[in-house]
């Protein structure tokens, strides 16, 4: 057998019906070539009769075809794997009593979203009847806001009435000058303050009720004093009219330049017109004087002596 191997030629045919259908091949694609039109290979055109009709289709656009089908075919198997993926457990899962339960856990949620949502409809209801009580409550607490103060202001305006007709009856008892002077033109006035009613303070009355001493009216006293038993009292100090308590000073004396002290001249005088028994500091601390062409509300310095009352008054002067 090796022999015949050897016998043979390199790079020859040793297949007769290889040789043949070469040959046949080459024949079919003359034949073919006579139906092209000129120019064209006949590598790139195919033919196939339908209907006695002669097809030219391109080798490349066949090679389109086939992987477009090929592509086609992989994504159908896929989707097919996957649909077969998730849906065959879930079947294989439910059993029917499985499903049952399922359906009644469904039944119970939509149930109990049920209940929820029902509780929520009457919790809105009762939110909202809510409300309409507050704002009827706030309508009629305003109400009743604007009735008391109408009604405060009518019970104040008759309350001040009545105290103005309590107030009408009190009285004083004829006033009563001390019988010394207190100051310079002024001399203490007390009364007793009388018709007030046992549920009105007395002192109160007494504050608020006017007076005439020396045919002028006063609005109130300066004090009052309570004596117990023997009723409240009202005092007054009174300017006008006490012309007995009218101290003055008579004449002026200038006593030259003060020892000691620079530039003060003193001017003395003698106190008039005070009653026995008047305080003579105060009478002399609280009466003025003009005198220089100046006036002085009081003396500069009180002295008594065998002589009197003296005021004396120091006075810049150059000279001294």
């Amino acid at each position: 057998m090796s022999s015949q191997c050897d016998s043979l030629p390199p790079y020859s045919q040793h297949d007769s019906s290889r040789s043949r259908a070469w040959a046949l091949q080459r024949s079919q694609t003359n034949e073919r070539s006579s139906l092209l039109p000129p120019g064209a290979s006949p590598r790139m055109y195919s033919e196939r009769s339908v209907n006695n009709t002669i097809v030219l289709s391109s080798t490349p656009t066949r090679k389109l075809d086939l992987n477009l089908a090929f592509l086609v075919l992989l994504v159908v198997q896929f989707l097919f794997v996957c649909f077969a993926l998730t849906t065959w457990p879930v079947e294989a899962a439910l059993d029917p009593q499985q499903r049952l339960t399922l359906r009644r856990s469904w039944a119970d949620e939509a149930s109990a979203h049920e209940e929820l949502h029902r509780a929520w409809s009457q919790e809105e209801r009762y939110q909202e009847t809510w409300r309409a009580a507050w704002r009827q409550e706030v309508l009629e607490q305003e109400a009743r806001r604007v009735r008391w103060a109408h009604e405060r202001d009518e019970e104040e305006h008759r309350h001040e009435r009545e105290l103005e007709r309590i107030r009408a009856g009190f009285s004083w008892t004829s006033p009563i000058p001390d019988a010394h002077c207190a100051s310079y033109g002024a001399r203490q006035w007390s009364s007793r303050i009388t018709n007030v009613p046992r549920t009105y303070d007395p002192v109160q009355a007494c504050m608020e009720t006017a007076v005439e001493i020396n045919g002028a009216w006063i609005r109130k006293p300066d004090f009052c004093e309570d004596r117990g038993c023997n009723g409240v009292f009202g005092h007054w100090l009174v300017h006008h009219g006490e012309s007995s308590c009218s101290s003055y000073f008579r004449s002026f004396v200038d006593k030259g330049c003060t020892a000691g002290v620079s530039q003060l001249r003193r001017i003395e005088s003698r106190l008039e017109n005070v009653q026995s028994g008047d305080d003579w500091r105060v009478m002399c601390d609280t009466t003025p004087a003009d005198f220089g062409g100046q006036h002085f509300d009081h003396p500069d310095m009180c002295e008594q002596s065998v002589w009197g009352i003296w005021g004396n008054w120091f006075l810049h002067d150059q000279q001294c």
